[in-house]
């Protein structure tokens, strides 16, 4: 994953929604391409976060919160 890439996702607790992401200039195409290799998990629609982060203890919470 690109340096910058992972600094927006970073800035933003390591979870983003896909309005967030395209806002911070990564791309359909490109949340797509870092989920089908395994850099990024899909936690609910439109909810990405980080793989490497600990397990989320409850994701139903991170998404209500995200939205």
């Amino acid at each position: 994953m690109k340096a910058g890439t992972r600094q927006i996702f970073e800035v933003h607790g390591g979870q983003l929604r896909m309005h967030a992401a395209l806002a911070g200039g990564i791309s359909r195409t490109q949340l797509y391409s870092l989920r089908d290799r395994g850099d990024i998990e899909l936690v609910s629609r439109g909810v990405y976060r980080l793989s490497d982060l600990p397990a989320l203890g409850n994701p139903d919470l991170v998404t209500v919160s995200l939205r």
